[in-house]
């Protein structure tokens, strides 16, 4: 199942659009938790979210230690 918003993405406004998108992560996200807690502890999906997790931590890391601040 995809996600279809009521509005078209692009009609929205920046803000709107990163809220809608985040709806959509955040349900997706939660359908995969009941998966695990099924058993079923690597999916396609999860793959993707430990990757972007991973990458986001050592975005996280670089930007803290960044001297350039």
């Amino acid at each position: 199942r995809t996600f279809a918003p009521a509005t078209p993405l692009s009609n929205l406004t920046p803000l709107e659009r990163s809220h809608a998108e985040l709806r959509a992560v955040l349900r997706l996200a939660g359908k995969e938790i009941v998966r695990l807690n099924f058993g079923k502890r690597d999916t396609p999906l999860l793959r993707k979210m430990r990757q972007a997790l991973r990458e986001a931590r050592a975005v996280s890391k670089a930007g803290k230690s960044d001297p350039s601040d």
